[in-house]
């Protein structure tokens, strides 16, 4: 549901949304819902802009990846985490250059 709210331009839904199901995955203790819900919000920061906030999330779905033993997602973490440093060492915005693998 964040997703399609992402995709139809309401950013601050699909936010509120996500603050909302990651809570309740990470009272819940389900690691897997956590990191589909860490990557969702990587994707909503990098797509409004958010140079800070988005290599941060993506850091930390990475994290959890490892926890999970999930090696697709660790390597698309990996590769996205990689393509923020390289953008923020580069002096350009670590959000513009940041690459995904879906």
């Amino acid at each position: 549901m964040a997703s399609a709210w992402r995709q139809l331009g309401e950013e601050d839904r699909a936010a509120e949304l996500l603050t909302d199901v990651l809570a309740a995955y990470r009272q819940g203790s389900n690691l897997r819902g956590e990191l589909s819900t860490l990557d969702e919000r990587s994707e909503l920061h990098r797509r409004r802009g958010e140079a800070d906030t988005a290599p941060a999330v993506a850091r930390q779905a990475h994290g959890m990846a490892l926890t999970v033993g999930d090696r697709k997602a660790t390597a698309q973490f990996s590769a996205t985490t990689c393509a923020a440093r390289a953008a923020e060492t580069a002096g350009h915005s670590g959000v513009a250059r940041m690459v995904t693998m879906s």
